[in-house]
């Protein structure tokens, strides 16, 4: 089946025939750019057209890529390290919730409680709510404009700090009760 070059050139924009003769000149076969060509003739765009044309996709072209930089502007580094730094201080939390001195005591329901089930709700604070907190949190503060990035880009970043500042505010919870215990 042949491919009528000059009735899919007629379709085109002018704008899109200046792209398929110029900066898409390598994507199409010799028949359809001598179309495109035709079709331009037949239109008698001017040169002058034809460079306004280019002006305005360069500048389309330069606001893409500027968009393009600024959503590469997040190094994979400082993800990385927010991790790591989360992990470090998740780890500290849970040994000083392991050396914590506690005997018996009553939970919310005024049920005794042994300190071995003591450190298990603590653990499993840690481990489950503090993070299912901190990517709800994540989640809100990702829906902040920031550096007019996407909101994919926004959210481990806003979870994994949220995180982090809870593991934190946990662990000065912690020290300042041990310093209450033995200081």
């Amino acid at each position: 089946m042949a491919i009528d070059f000059n009735e899919v050139m007629a379709k085109q924009t002018d704008e899109q025939l200046v792209t398929i003769l110029t900066t898409k000149r390598s994507d199409y076969i010799e028949a359809a750019l001598n179309s495109a060509q035709l079709e331009m003739d037949r239109r008698q765009i001017s040169p002058e057209q034809i460079e306004e044309i280019k002006k305005e996709q360069k500048i389309v072209q330069e606001k893409v890529n500027v968009k393009n930089k600024s959503l590469e502007s997040i190094p994979k580094g400082k993800i990385r390290r927010l991790l790591i730094y989360s992990i470090s201080i998740l780890f500290i939390n849970i040994t000083l919730s392991i050396v914590q001195p506690t005997g018996t005591t009553t939970n919310l329901q005024g049920q005794v409680v042994s300190s071995a089930g003591v450190k298990q709700a603590l653990i499993t604070t840690l481990i489950v709510t503090i993070t299912a907190f901190g990517f709800i949190l994540g989640l809100i503060l990702s829906l902040f404009p920031y550096k007019e990035l996407s909101y994919k880009k926004k959210y481990l970043g806003a979870s994994l700090i949220s995180i982090l500042a809870l593991q934190l505010f946990y662990l000065l919870m912690e020290v300042k009760y041990l310093v209450g215990i033995y200081g």
